[in-house]
C-alpha cells in the first residue's frame, strides 16, 4: 500500500502533472491521501498529454482530510475494482468531467463533497455496472452542468444531498436503465428520465421542465 500526506505551510501544493492510482482492491491495497491542516493539492494542467488527470484504474482511493483538485477525472477504467472514497470533511473537486466507467463494477462514496462540470456515470459498451453516491447528511454532490447516469448506472442519494443543471438518466434499446434512487435530495433544473427514478422517501426538486411531463402525465421513464 501506498500512503501520501500533505501538510504544507503554504495552502496549496500545485503538481502540473496527472495522479494515477492503480491497485487491486480485493487485496486491500490502496492509496491514501491526507490534506491536513487545510491543505490542498492541485493536479493542474500544463499543456502535456495525461496533466491534470486524475486516474483511479483499479483499487482504492481514500481521500481523508483538505482537497483534492484535478482539472478532469476517470474512475474504474482497470480491469480490476475501484473504489473511491472521499470523507468528510474532504473534498474532491473538478474544473472539468469526471467520468465514473462500468469497468469491473467501480463504486465511488461521498461522505464530504463532490464538485465537476459534467459526471458522467457508467458506459453503455461495457456489461458491469458503476455507482455514485451521496452517503451522509451534510455530504454534497454538485454538477452545474449534466449529470448523466448510463444503463447499468447507479446514483444514490441515501442522506445526501445532489445537485444538477441536467439531470438525465439513459436507457437501451434492449431496456437496460440508468437507476437513480434515494432517500436524501436530488436537485435539478431540468430532468430528462428515459431510464428509473426510485425514492423510497427524500425529494426530488426540479426548478425548470420534466422532458417526459406533458398535459399532467407523466408520457415515459420509470417513476416510483
Amino acid at each position: 500500500s501506498d500512503e501520501m500526506y500533505i501538510a504544507p505551510s503554504l495552502d496549496t501544493v500545485r503538481v502540473a502533472a496527472g495522479l494515477t492510482v492503480s491497485g487491486t482492491s480485493a487485496n486491500r491495497d490502496y492509496y491514501l491521501l491526507y490534506m491536513q491542516n487545510g491543505a490542498v493539492l492541485s493536479l493542474c494542467d500544463n499543456g502535456s498529454l495525461g496533466s491534470g488527470i486524475l486516474r483511479v484504474q483499479s483499487g482504492y482511493l481514500n481521500v481523508q482530510e483538505g482537497e483534492l483538485q484535478a482539472v478532469s477525472g476517470v474512475f474504474g477504467e482497470g480491469p480490476g475494482s475501484t473504489i473511491v472514497s472521499v470523507k468528510a470533511p474532504a473534498q474532491l473537486t473538478f474544473s472539468g468531467d469526471l467520468s465514473v466507467l462500468c469497468q469491473a463494477n467501480p463504486q465511488v462514496y461521498i461522505y464530504g463533497k463532490l464538485s465537476a462540470a459534467n459526471i458522467h456515470v457508467g458506459n453503455p459498451d461495457s456489461p458491469d455496472w458503476a455507482s455514485l453516491s451521496s452517503i451522509y447528511g451534510g455530504s454534497s454532490i454538485s454538477v452545474p452542468g449534466t449529470l448523466n447516469v448510463y444503463p447499468k448506472a447507479y446514483v444514490q442519494s441515501y442522506e445526501g444531498n445532489i445537485t444538477a443543471g441536467t439531470l438525465h438518466v439513459h436507457k437501451e434499446l434492449d431496456y437496460t436503465m440508468g437507476t437513480v434512487v434515494g432517500l436524501g435530495a436530488i436537485h435539478a433544473t431540468t430532468v430528462n428520465n428515459e431510464g428509473a427514478i426510485e425514492a423510497d422517501f427524500g425529494v426530488l426538486d426540479v426548478y425548470g421542465d420534466i422532458v417526459q411531463y406533458s398535459g399532467g402525465t407523466l408520457t415515459a421513464g420509470h417513476w416510483k
